[in-house]
């Protein structure tokens, strides 16, 4: 069994003109926005028990502060990965 059969994007397409790069662009950013904003989740659901279960030690609510900030930067990411169609099309264009 082919691992890249299940994934769609990676099954060969035929690219015949700029719309069809603009709809693969779509599809994989779709793909990676989807991924980053489980994992933003799952940091938050993390860093809330962290904190939750620190019970005042500092080096637990330390944990809880980086995994939120990971959180953070893994929005900031699904939003960049969601932009990125606009972002190419506007390089593409220029």
């Amino acid at each position: 069994m082919n691992i890249l059969n299940l994934i769609p994007v990676a099954q060969a397409q035929n690219i015949d003109s700029v719309t069809d790069v603009i709809q693969l662009i779509r599809n994989v950013s779709g793909y990676f926005s989807t991924i980053f904003f489980i994992l933003a989740g799952i940091f938050l659901i993390l860093a809330a028990f962290s904190y939750l279960q620190s019970g005042g030690d500092d080096k637990k609510i330390g944990v809880a502060k980086q995994r939120v900030i990971y959180a953070a930067v893994a929005i900031g990411v699904a939003i960049l990965s969601s932009s990125m169609e606009a972002i190419i099309r506007t390089l593409l264009t220029v």
